[in-house]
């Protein structure tokens, strides 16, 4: 039997983590699209993107740009909505997780030897343990919290 008070203490605790495994991510993931709407061109060039139109310049503008500034947004949204929580861990940690898939395919497949996209890989490898032990840590949390009011286990 737990002590009083002592589920709520694991449970702030928990939720704190998670706070800052969000803040933390939500900042890296502004910074990826802060980059690529400030310098598109050299951004895109270290990867080996080359624009051959404006229009393909737009398009790494808004992916990389806009939809990881969105993600980033999101992420630090959810640190002050609770309720945005779990779908946010959830969130980081399926997307992170198809996208290092996709990158040891695209490694193997292509033979890129590129430093630049191991870097990447690592990356994702971070996003995702941070999305799945975020995603552990909020499931933690509703069964804890589950317990404490019903008594026992959820």
């Amino acid at each position: 039997m737990a002590l009083p008070g002592s589920i709520s203490l694991l449970r702030a605790g928990r939720d704190r983590k998670v706070v800052w495994l969000l803040g933390l991510s939500g900042i890296a993931c502004l910074g990826i699209g802060a980059a690529a709407l400030d310098s598109p061109a050299p951004t895109a060039a270290r990867i080996g993107y080359e624009f051959s139109t404006p229009g393909g310049q737009g398009e790494f503008m808004t992916f990389y740009g806009g939809f990881y500034a969105g993600i980033g947004l999101f992420l630090l949204v959810a640190t002050r909505l609770q309720s945005l929580r779990p779908g946010a861990v959830a969130f980081l940690a399926c997307s992170a997780t198809l996208a290092i898939l996709v990158r040891v395919y695209s490694l193997v497949q292509f033979e890129t030897t590129t430093i630049v996209f191991y870097q990447l890989l690592a990356g994702e490898i971070l996003f995702a343990v941070v999305g799945w032990v975020g995603w552990y840590w909020v499931h933690q949390a509703q069964t804890v919290s589950g317990d404490e009011k019903t008594g026992g286990p959820a």
